[in-house]
């Protein structure tokens, strides 16, 4: 008897059932991996999605510093006409006085000085310190508005709001650059003049229907709202990386803003690398020279067109236009009072 041959079918059982048993723990093994898989996405999603959102956000912050920005330019149209209500105090009782004229104007006096100190400023301090700074000139010129039982302390109030409105202007706008990436910097840049209409149009839409002194009251929210969330905040990499001279080390204060403000997905290292060649170039090059500079078109081209544009727009006579709008449709004696006219200017703008 052959008792090799006659134990053959058992072992052919056996080790058919052992296949089968393996290729079961490969599928239970494929099902996990697939379940990780699909769950590797979804989280890396949400954190880029949180990324993105801080962002968005920090964005947002500083552009609410625009939007108090046209308040403050937007604000003397729907004022000056309510000054002018019997139950108004302090009342205008008759229009083109000079006092009526230092309410209007004294706020480009103080934007002219915060216009040319804030790009020093922010130079020193940081873009986010200076931002946060920079709103309280604008807390305290509405305040004082808001409190307001004479025309001086209404002229002291429009001096400070145009004190803030020159600072914000030339850093918030830097701000959302700085944090930016490539794909949305222009978009962002743009929101910046948006964001400033906004503001003019909300002035004169609340103008039309609550007095002067409240109006000032609902114009405290968006510099207090800058402040508090700048607060918040993390500052730009492109200013942190100058003030470190270039270092990029993991764990360096460049590193973590660029981590909190970029997808998850970013090539950080990548965007690290660039910043710091480019800081080296910039402190390592002998310095700017207007003379060498003025034949490169490179240079020339666009500071003339930045310059022409500046120019047009502001003898254009926009600002005459923002401080009056009212007063202007009134005296053209539109059928629309001057005060509901405007809010149809403003929203045109936007």
């Amino acid at each position: 008897m052959n008792h090799g041959n006659s134990s053959s079918p058992l072992l052919h059982r056996k080790s058919s059932v052992n296949r089968y048993e393996t290729i079961g723990a490969d599928m239970d093994r494929d099902v996990e991996t697939t379940k990780s898989t699909a769950r590797k996405p979804a989280v890396s999603t949400f954190i880029a999605a949180g990324s993105a959102l801080l962002g968005a956000i920090a964005a947002g912050s500083a552009l609410l510093g625009a939007i108090a920005m046209g308040t403050v330019l937007g604000w003397s149209s729907p004022a000056i006409t309510s000054m002018g209500d019997t139950d108004s105090s302090p009342r205008l009782t008759d229009s083109g006085t000079q006092t009526e004229a230092w309410i209007k104007s004294s706020t480009t006096l103080g934007a002219l000085v915060g216009a040319l100190a804030s790009g020093p400023l922010a130079q020193v301090l940081g873009r986010k310190m200076a931002l946060i700074l920079y709103g309280l000139p604008m807390l305290a010129g509405f305040g004082c508005l808001w409190l307001a039982s004479n025309f001086a302390t209404i002229i002291i109030g429009r001096t400070l709001t145009g004190l803030g409105a020159g600072l914000v202007s030339g850093t918030a706008p830097t701000y959302v650059v700085e944090i930016s990436t490539d794909n949305i910097r222009g978009l962002l840049g743009a929101g910046f003049q948006l964001s400033v209409t906004i503001g003019i149009f909300l002035v004169y839409l609340f103008g039309a229907f609550i007095s002067w002194s409240w109006l000032s009251f609902m114009c405290l929210f968006p510099p207090l709202a800058m402040c508090a969330l700048m607060v918040l905040m993390p500052e730009t990499p492109i200013w942190l990386m100058t003030r470190s001279g270039g270092d990029h080390s993991k764990g360096s204060k460049v590193e973590q803003s660029l981590q909190k403000l970029r997808a998850a997905d970013n090539d950080n290292e990548s965007e690290l690398k660039e910043l710091a060649e480019q800081t080296r170039e910039t402190q390592g090059s002998s310095g700017f020279s207007f003379r060498e500079s003025s034949t490169n078109p490179l240079f020339y081209k666009p500071l003339v067109l930045s310059v022409l544009l500046m120019f047009f727009q502001q003898f254009s006579g926009i600002n005459a236009v923002m401080f009056n709008s009212a007063a202007m449709i009134k005296q053209a004696g539109s059928s629309i009072e001057g005060r509901y006219a405007a809010i149809i200017i403003g929203a045109a703008q936007v």
